[in-house]
């Protein structure tokens, strides 16, 4: 059996997280990969955003969920 020793301050801050090997292996290369390249449609959208949020209309999603919630009464 293996036998940890977990720090004071790693538990106080909750900064640890307990893998076996094999997994962090495969989050580890996961993280690594290159991201994909966008889409046309995915490029479109985010230069509409880019603009809406340039422009100021763009809503956050607390103040969309109002307006939703709003329309539904």
């Amino acid at each position: 059996m293996n036998m940890v020793t977990i720090t004071k301050p790693l538990a106080v801050k909750g900064d640890f997280i307990l893998l076996p090997r094999k997994e962090y292996e495969v989050l580890v290369r996961s993280h690594d990969d290159e991201p994909d390249e966008l889409t046309s449609i995915q490029k479109r959208a985010l230069a509409r955003s880019r603009k809406a949020y340039k422009e100021g209309t763009l809503l956050s999603l607390d103040e969309f969920t109002k307006k939703m919630e709003h329309l539904r009464t």
